[in-house]
């Protein structure tokens, strides 16, 4: 940190190949899979998709819970 300097320009570095071509590959699995999602709950009015909504929130939420307590209780 320079107080009275001039401030650095630094210059992004371009990633690897195998870095673009990863993250390409994951995108395009991540797009496959919300087009897939989109499909299975195009017909669910917005009561159907709250509920889901809910009832995932508290199985992953209570999972959570549950293994947090576990660990706390093990020492």
């Amino acid at each position: 940190m320079s107080w009275f300097g001039r401030r650095r320009v630094r210059v992004p570095r371009q990633p690897t190949a195998f870095w673009s071509c990863l993250t390409g590959a994951l995108e395009k699995r991540q797009r496959q899979l919300a087009t897939y999602l989109e499909r299975k709950t195009a017909y669910w009015d917005q009561g159907s998709k709250l509920m889901a909504l809910v009832a995932f929130c508290l199985v992953f939420g209570g999972l959570s819970l549950w293994l947090l307590m576990k660990a706390i209780s093990h020492f």
